[in-house]
């Protein structure tokens, strides 16, 4: 059915060739010029019902009954249960804020809450940033969304010689902010494309599978 992956595979491999999906380039304005969450989101969901069994539904904004919490993506049988569910952020900035973190922590508490006992939980989170040894010209400022933070993560030394590693310790503290164990995330790298000449990187990780259970203590 998972044509012989897991599901983890399955979903790990589609963000590791996301970028061939989209127009050279277009990944990287895409990403500096607004929330990247929405497109990669789309991918990853029409990939999936590509590549799923016929039995199963891919489900956008799927709503559990009697609920009004929606999921970014859930897959479903024909009878409406969930095996498998996915939500999605994205942080346009390399950096860390203690308010992201909450609002992971409510995406959770949403999947604890439309979920049964054996759906398999999957969390994804995008950083998204542009590779330069100096701050972004100020003809750009009205371009790029949040230029500020963008720039403001580009002053720091210690992000230009090692990028993966400053953003990963990011991402660390928003998983001990909620309580998650670290073992549990997996990174992919994707190269976006550039925007005007500027290469342009998102962070992927991913945190999963989990289960409803496991959400219990960080509600």
């Amino acid at each position: 059915m998972l044509d012989k992956m897991n599901f983890k595979d399955k979903l790990l491999a589609i963000i590791s060739g996301i970028e061939k999906t989209f127009h050279v380039d277009e990944l990287a304005y895409l990403a500096v010029t607004s929330k990247v969450e929405n497109p990669l989101r789309d991918r990853i969901a029409f990939s999936l019902y590509s590549q799923m069994g016929k039995d199963l539904l891919v489900n956008r904004e799927w709503r559990a009954q009697n609920s009004k919490s929606r999921a970014d993506i859930a897959i479903t049988d024909f009878k409406n249960t969930v095996k498998y569910m996915i939500e999605f952020k994205a942080h346009s900035a390399p950096s860390y804020e203690k308010g992201y973190s909450e609002l992971i922590r409510a995406d959770l508490k949403k999947m604890y809450n439309t979920a049964n006992d054996s759906t398999e939980l999957y969390f994804v989170l995008f950083f998204n940033h542009i590779q330069s040894i100096r701050t972004i010209d100020r003809k750009f400022e009205n371009s790029i969304k949040y230029y500020g933070l963008i720039n403001k993560a580009l002053e720091h030394q210690e992000f230009k010689l090692d990028m993966s590693t400053y953003i990963k310790r990011h991402w660390e503290r928003h998983l001990e902010d909620i309580g998650l164990p670290l073992t549990m995330s997996s990174v992919t790298i994707i190269s976006a494309g550039r925007y005007h000449d500027m290469p342009v990187f998102i962070h992927s990780y991913v945190i999963g599978p989990f289960f409803r259970n496991e959400l219990a203590r960080i509600r």
